[in-house]
């Protein structure tokens, strides 16, 4: 599980410095080709999430079965109940952060999309399209709400 989650993070890591630059870039109302390459890849990587929920199946088990729970002395019951609410509130707070946030959701409508992208260079083979602007960089760094999608996907992932 440990190793699980540091995969998930340096993957998170690496998605977090994809969309950061484009915050950033909004934030200053940066122009120019660069700056919209930025938020473009911004863009594309906030259509996209990873949960961080924890895995409880072992914990479950060794705070419910009579016969594991029999075999454990009262420090150890109490720390295995401690890490168990606590994995059980990770998942709360990513369930609660996936619900409230619009990964992928492609509607705003600042957002256009390319054509489709050759099917053999895609994941699985599958008709991919890529988000971009579909007005000048000037006119999107003062939408709030084009903003917040980058904020709110950026909060989800810290946060899971």
């Amino acid at each position: 599980m440990l190793q699980s989650a540091a995969e998930q993070r340096a993957v998170i890591n690496r998605m977090l410095s994809d969309v950061q630059p484009a915050i950033d870039a909004l934030r200053a109302c940066v122009t120019g080709a660069a700056a919209e390459a930025t938020v473009n890849k911004g863009l594309n990587t906030i259509r996209s999430g990873r949960g961080a929920g924890a895995v409880t199946i072992a914990v479950d088990q060794l705070v419910d079965d009579e016969r594991l729970l029999n075999q454990q002395s009262e420090a150890e019951r109490v720390a295995l109940r401690q890490y168990y609410f606590s994995l059980h509130q990770i998942n709360r707070v990513s369930d609660f952060l996936g619900d409230s946030n619009n990964v992928g959701d492609d509607s705003h409508p600042l957002i256009g999309f390319t054509g489709v992208l050759d099917p053999i260079k895609t994941f699985n083979g599958v008709d991919i399209r890529r988000a971009q602007l579909n007005v000048p960089l000037d006119k999107a760094c003062k939408d709030q709400s084009f903003l917040k999608l980058f904020y709110n996907w950026s909060v989800r992932m810290f946060f899971s």
